[in-house]
């Protein structure tokens, strides 16, 4: 069973509930990551053929790619892809293909964070982009501070999700969106993204 989360937490720009992994998906992801040590998280600049680079400025993580190939990880990408039906039958409504590469994400005090951003452009490549990001957390929020996941237009409408454990929001990956400096203890979350056709 899936409790939606209250009304107030829903915007024009997230939708999302809460017990988003079964036991089996958290089995499956707390297997995979025991096996998989986390490393600097890298971006990419666009403008250098998409090269990629650690700027601890701009994000400062720790990340673990979780591969759909292997078996461990089955159960995850299977409670996952659910998941997405869900949201995209209720709010978003796209023509969607694929679940892309999961990642674990590990933000550290007092620096952990990841600035202004976005997911996806209109057009990606091979005729597909990413189209609905998430995030669900996986500690409780009690254990640390700051850590907020920002979704909107900076400095004109934003809305903060301190996410509970095992709490999922789902969002447009054009929007804007941040997760501020964790001053305090450790956050944890799984992140990934939802292809589909380009939108034009």
């Amino acid at each position: 069973m899936m409790w939606l989360i209250n009304p107030e937490e829903q915007s024009a720009y997230s939708w999302g509930f809460n017990n988003a992994l079964t036991d089996e998906g958290w089995k499956s992801l707390n297997d995979y990551i025991a096996a998989n040590p986390t490393s600097k998280a890298e971006i990419l600049n666009p403008q250098v053929d998409d090269k990629a680079f650690k700027e601890k400025e701009v994000r400062d993580t720790d990340i673990t790619w979780i591969s759909s190939e292997n078996e461990i990880s089955k159960p995850l990408y299977f409670n996952i892809g659910k998941l997405a039906e869900e949201a995209n039958n209720v709010f978003f409504n796209y023509n969607l293909s694929m679940v892309e590469t999961l990642q674990y994400s590990v933000y550290n005090a007092p620096t952990g964070h990841y600035d202004w951003h976005i997911d996806a452009m209109h057009k990606g490549q091979h005729g597909l982009t990413r189209k609905i990001s998430f995030s669900i957390g996986l500690n409780d929020p009690s254990e640390y501070e700051g850590g907020e996941l920002i979704i909107g237009a900076p400095g004109m409408y934003e809305t903060s999700h301190k996410l509970e454990k095992n709490q999922i929001v789902f969002f447009n990956s054009i929007v804007t969106h941040k997760v501020t400096p964790v001053t305090k203890g450790v956050r944890k979350s799984l992140v990934g993204w939802i292809k589909g056709p380009n939108f034009v």
